[in-house]
């Protein structure tokens, strides 16, 4: 669910952008150089009411992120190897972005794997195979500052907002059936059995469906056998799948 902003909320994050600016400004009056290393401001009217944060997670951690800037030492500059610069705030925020996304995934494929011993059935299946992908989508990644310039730690950080992401894992299993549905499309014909059978499965049943059936696999379509004889067979493939998941 959306992050909804109150007047409330929306004070809160005033005066912690007031702060955060005022830190930065004064890191930027002590050392003459700060231009070369320090962040840019942030402007309370490009998040207040505007940000569209996906939930109270998300607009918190921005918010916590934030509030760490104003700690003492914070935008103190870090060096590397090459003479690269970057303040010790944005460093310590790329390693824990890093690791606290990625323990995200891990932990939500945890879960569903002990509410899956709780399941039965096609649900405990189902929520097996779920699991198995999450934890194969997770991606452990690390800045690495002895290799940086200014504009790869900020091609990094930009990075870091797709990884180990859960709302871009679901638009990742969106994308997945929509090409998949397309490609049966092209090679069965609109309007199959096949293409119905799999319009009414969810996405991400539909991406992690090659967990339970590597045959089900997308780049199956690509090998280089005889597709005939896989065509005569990826729907019984895929209605077994049904049967036992679905």
């Amino acid at each position: 669910m959306a992050y909804k902003w109150n007047s409330a909320n929306a004070q809160k994050f005033r005066n912690a952008i007031r702060n955060y600016n005022r830190a930065l400004n004064k890191q930027r009056r002590n050392d003459p150089y700060g231009a070369v290393y320090l962040p840019e401001n942030i402007s309370a009217s490009d998040v207040v009411y505007t940000s569209r944060f996906a939930n109270a997670q998300e607009a918190n951690d921005f918010l916590n992120s934030i509030r760490r800037a104003t700690r003492p030492g914070a935008f103190q500059p870090v060096m590397n190897g090459k003479g690269v610069a970057v303040s010790k705030w944005q460093l310590n925020e790329a390693k824990l972005k890093a690791r606290r996304d990625y323990n995200r995934v891990i932990r939500r494929a945890d879960k569903m794997l002990e509410e899956a011993k709780r399941a039965r059935g096609k649900k405990r299946a189902r929520m097996l195979i779920q699991a198995e992908r999450l934890k194969d989508m997770a991606t452990k990644t690390s800045p690495q500052f002895e290799q940086w310039g200014k504009e790869s730690a900020a091609a990094y950080m930009k990075a870091l907002e797709r990884t180990n992401n859960l709302k871009v894992l679901q638009e990742s299993d969106e994308r997945y059936k929509s090409n998949y549905l397309k490609i049966v499309r092209e090679k069965f014909g609109k309007g199959s059995a096949l293409e119905k059978l799999i319009s009414g499965m969810a996405a991400e049943i539909v991406a992690s469906s090659y967990f339970a059936d590597p045959y089900l696999h997308f780049e199956i379509f690509y090998m280089e056998d005889d597709f005939q004889d896989y065509m005569n067979t990826l729907q019984e493939h895929w209605e077994a799948f049904a049967r036992e998941y679905v």
